[in-house]
């Protein structure tokens, strides 16, 4: 009997906490949010962008951005992602980091 990989992940998922289900759907959402920001802006450093664009998304946009890229959705992962980075906090934050790469381009 073969298993289906997406719904192993579900089952995992649902036999975790809370806390555990929010670090998955955190960590699964950060590597999506990496990936892209560094196609968009190779050569630059990332990790201080990808967390001000993480404190910027509700925890349903976390756990939305990990589903859709778990289930191969990556058009609908990106569009939520961009939508992020064009946010004003996110463009505020990004400007105390001194980021200027990022500033005025939002990936998609």
């Amino acid at each position: 009997m073969a298993r289906d990989p997406g719904l192993l992940a579900l089952a995992a998922l649902c036999a975790c906490t809370q806390q555990s289900q929010d670090a998955l759907a955190r960590a699964a959402a950060k590597r999506v949010i990496t990936a892209e920001l560094e196609s968009k802006f190779p050569g630059v450093p990332l990790e201080p962008a990808v967390d001000c664009v993480l404190a910027q998304a509700s925890a349903d946009q976390i756990v939305q951005i990990a589903r859709d890229a778990e289930a191969g959705k990556t058009g609908d992962a990106v569009k939520t992602v961009a939508g992020l980075v064009a946010h004003g906090d996110t463009v505020a934050c990004l400007a105390e980091k001194e980021l200027p790469a990022f500033l005025g381009t939002a990936p998609g």
